[in-house]
């Protein structure tokens, strides 16, 4: 786990999307998604529900939110 997949991770609930973050952050979608992926996998739990166009924080995600 970094700082950065930290940022990115709050950035992504801040902004409830993760195209609105991406533009935000000036990276690419692709790129977000690997790093929460990778992140999600550091920790060993999902972080968000992936929905068609919506993602939901778990509650997993929200103790990691609590700590971030």
């Amino acid at each position: 786990m970094t700082l950065l997949q930290l940022e990115y991770f709050q950035e992504v609930v801040k902004s409830g999307s993760i195209a609105k973050a991406a533009e935000i952050l000036g990276i690419s979608r692709s790129a977000l998604s690997i790093t929460l992926e990778r992140l999600e996998a550091d920790l060993g739990y999902p972080l968000f529900e992936r929905k068609s166009k919506d993602i939901v924080i778990t509650p997993y995600g929200q103790k990691v939110l609590h700590y971030s």
